[in-house]
């Protein structure tokens, strides 16, 4: 008889448990990088003159020239104009903004209406203002929107002309200068009156 051999069982690795990982390679194992740095912020701008914060620059009187036409027309410049002059200038750098006839759009704020002005109607400033020089201020410190104090006297003068035109103040073809702008009689002038109304105001 032979001698039997001994059956052999297949060795049977022990199941890795759930819980474990492989080991982790050199490169996995490094250190996550390191944030970087900010920069440094850069020393506050030096201001070009006391009380500005270093922001901006002093406003020059050609920056203010808006605000600087008395109702006296003192501050006005030398020039003229007249409405029938102003009509194609108005066409030309103002109707896309308030209008061809100056009612105004979503553009622009309405620039003619009706004289006199009437509690609750709309503000203009041929129907409201008290004084006729600081129209033509505003216009030429400030006018075009998008490309101001680009007009001459001349041109802001015969802009100023027309506006009070349409609101029959004056003719067409009456020229507005330094000598005779400040002597328009604005419809709403005597509505302003000197001094505070309100009793409780010193």
């Amino acid at each position: 008889m032979g001698v039997a051999s001994p059956i052999l069982s297949p060795v049977v690795k022990p199941a890795a448990s759930p819980g474990a990982s492989p080991a982790a390679s050199p490169a996995a194992a490094a250190a996550s990088p390191s944030p970087r740095p900010l920069n440094t912020p850069a020393p506050a701008p030096k201001p070009l003159a006391a009380g500005i914060e270093g922001l901006g620059r002093p406003a020059t009187s050609q920056d203010i020239v808006a605000f600087a036409i008395r109702g006296d027309g003192q501050g006005l410049p030398p020039g003229s104009g007249s409405a029938a002059e102003g009509t194609p200038i108005y066409a030309g750098k103002c109707a896309s903004c308030h209008g061809d006839a100056g009612q105004g759009t979503p553009n622009g704020p309405q620039l003619v209406a009706p004289v006199p002005w009437q509690v609750g109607g709309p503000i203009t400033m041929g129907n409201f203002a008290p004084y006729a020089a600081p129209i033509f201020g505003y216009i030429w410190g400030s006018m075009p929107y998008d490309n101001p104090q680009t007009l001459s006297p001349n041109e802001a003068y015969a802009l100023t002309a027309w506006i009070l035109w349409q609101h029959k103040i004056i003719g067409e073809n009456d020229r507005m200068d330094a000598t005779s702008l400040p002597q328009v009689k604005m419809p709403n002038h005597d509505n302003f009156r000197q001094g505070d109304p309100r009793p409780d105001v010193p």
